[in-house]
């Protein structure tokens, strides 16, 4: 049975696919190398059904993991915060 092509991605989701990409990289402890790797562009082409889609860059992928890391990282900021500021306002029994 004969795959039928898929619209190209708009800019939306190919945000979407890149940042799961730099997530992947990043939790999975995947080199960096990968990226540009023919074999990971030819099963993204399949999933997708878009034989247009090409990986993002290296250098894509290495911003948005360090953007990835500074978001996680202002939230667990965040969440200690909150929790001092809950055990200082907590009456001690």
């Amino acid at each position: 049975m004969a795959r039928v092509a898929k619209c190209p991605f708009n800019k939306t989701t190919t945000a979407k696919l890149t940042n799961a990409i730099a997530k992947w990289i990043a939790t999975d402890c995947r080199p960096i190398n990968i990226v540009p790797d023919q074999g990971l562009q030819d099963i993204i082409q399949i999933a997708t059904g878009d034989p247009s889609y090409k990986l993002p860059s290296k250098g894509t992928i290495v911003t948005r993991i360090h953007q990835l890391y500074d978001t996680e990282k202002a939230t667990k900021v965040r969440h200690l915060a909150a929790g001092v500021a809950l055990q200082v306002l907590t009456p001690t029994c």
